[in-house]
């Protein structure tokens, strides 16, 4: 589900905040946060945790999965967008005609960023990032481990390091599986998955729910007006990255050590 992971300064972990749809408004996200936290006459500073911005308008667009770190300031308390138009309306300062066109401005909505809802404009993006991949007719193979080549074989123990290793605030994947209780739980879930990764790597198959990914749709920039405006980014299940790191561990020791990385 669609949500931004936050966190207040003087705090060591994060919240959420859900909603629906591809990206929340900064106006939206305070809005939740204060409400969320009770918080009373203030105003908040966000700030990007990945890119060090700092949302400033509350029409910014804050796409989902963003973490951010969140400050208070003392104020008389959350003024949205509308509310700076509605004021400065409500003072022309050269006759009626700058009125109207306030007026104008509040009332006018927003086509340029569809819903996250739109089942019709996901079909599009959907189509649009596999365009690559309609014309390649070649079917899949399956690859049958040689007799030559010992089959690799994971350990318990690196897999609870792995597991130990997971950052919290990663976001997951369509698993729905948080990486903070793989971590929380890597005492109990090594020798399990130690046998589902021995099976996988000896079948030479990798369980379909391992390679199933979210796509999430991030606007390139604030006003996106086409497909072409979206970056896929790829939310695999945290599972799999920790087998892939595995693996690739075991294949770099096996190198030999006068290879060029």
């Amino acid at each position: 589900m669609p949500c931004v992971h936050y966190k207040f300064f003087s705090k060591l972990t994060h919240d959420t905040v859900i909603f629906d749809g591809l990206h929340i408004t900064l106006g939206d996200l305070k809005r939740q946060i204060m409400r969320r936290e009770k918080l009373k006459r203030c105003d908040l500073s966000i700030k990007n945790d990945q890119t060090n911005e700092e949302y400033t308008d509350d029409a910014d667009i804050i796409p989902s999965y963003t973490m951010v770190t969140v400050r208070r300031i003392p104020g008389t308390g959350l003024k949205s967008t509308y509310n700076r138009h509605a004021n400065n309306c409500s003072k022309p300062s050269s006759g009626s005609s700058k009125a109207e066109n306030c007026s104008e401005r509040q009332t006018e909505p927003n086509h340029s960023i569809p819903t996250g809802t739109d089942a019709a404009f996901l079909n599009e993006l959907n189509d649009f990032y596999a365009r690559f991949e309609r014309d390649n007719k070649e079917p899949a193979t399956r690859h049958t481990p040689s007799t030559d080549h010992p089959i690799i074989k994971l350990n318990s123990t690196d897999v609870f390091t792995a597991l130990s290793r997971i950052n919290k605030r990663k976001a997951n994947g369509p698993d729905g599986i948080p990486g903070r209780v793989l971590r929380a739980c890597a005492e109990q879930l090594a020798g399990v998955f130690t046998d589902i990764f021995n099976l996988s790597l000896a079948q030479a198959v990798v369980p379909a729910c391992f390679i199933s990914t979210s796509i999430v749709p991030i606007p390139k920039n604030s006003s996106p007006t086409c497909l072409n405006d979206y970056s896929p980014v790829a939310l695999p299940p945290i599972v799999m990255k920790c087998f892939e790191r595995l693996v690739l561990s075991h294949l770099k020791d096996s190198q030999p050590s006068t290879l060029d990385p």
